[in-house]
């Protein structure tokens, strides 16, 4: 897997590619919010729906038929989602370290952020390793039912270790982690500047 990136705009991606308004071609997705290596952080799935996926035509197959998607929701609606899918990503995930305090500081950073929408850029991944757009609507449609069977899928493709505590910002920032529960920390969430997320 390549880097992934969890970005911010104030056009939406659909209407970057033709579709709409006037302003579309000041689009870009420079706004980078957070990074992410060989994996993407468990955060960044469990803010979208299946219903957010939007084409992006600029990364299609060979034959120009199969255009990739990635998600796109507002940050508002990325925010209230992770909120109401605490309960469901501490049973998946947060059983022996429960996640609240690391949504609160999430959903509070994204609540702030000067841009209308939020997305992820995993085009890159899709095109180069040949993974079929119906992989992550799979994945997002699994979360949407809270059907269990996509938990697995879910720590393969984030690289989240559960036998390893998720670690508080006071302990990252404070060097009190192993490296297990470094890595654990930014597959949850996602790497900032100097590997540390932007709220810090």
């Amino acid at each position: 897997m390549g880097i992934f990136f969890l970005g911010s705009t104030n056009v939406h991606p659909q209407f970057a590619f033709g579709d709409a308004p006037s302003d579309s071609e000041n689009f870009s997705f420079e706004n980078w919010l957070l990074a992410s290596g060989e994996a993407i952080p468990l955060f960044w799935l469990f803010m979208f729906s299946v219903s957010d996926l939007v084409n992006h035509p600029e990364n299609s197959d060979e034959s120009g038929c199969d255009p990739t998607q990635v998600p796109c929701t507002t940050v508002e609606q990325a925010a209230q989602r992770l909120r109401d899918r605490l309960p469901l990503l501490n049973r998946w995930i947060g059983t022996s370290s429960p996640l609240n305090y690391h949504i609160g500081l999430f959903t509070n950073w994204l609540s702030t952020l000067p841009y209308q929408y939020v997305t992820v850029d995993w085009s890159e991944l899709m095109v180069e390793e040949g993974i079929p757009t119906a992989y992550f609507r799979d994945i997002l449609s699994c979360i949407d039912a809270e059907d269990d069977s996509v938990v697995a899928e879910l720590l393969k493709l984030s690289t989240v270790d559960l036998a390893h505590r998720f670690i508080t910002l006071e302990d990252a920032l404070r060097g009190i982690f192993t490296e297990e529960e470094k890595r654990n920390f930014f597959f949850l969430l996602g790497d900032g500047d100097h590997h540390l997320p932007p709220w810090a």
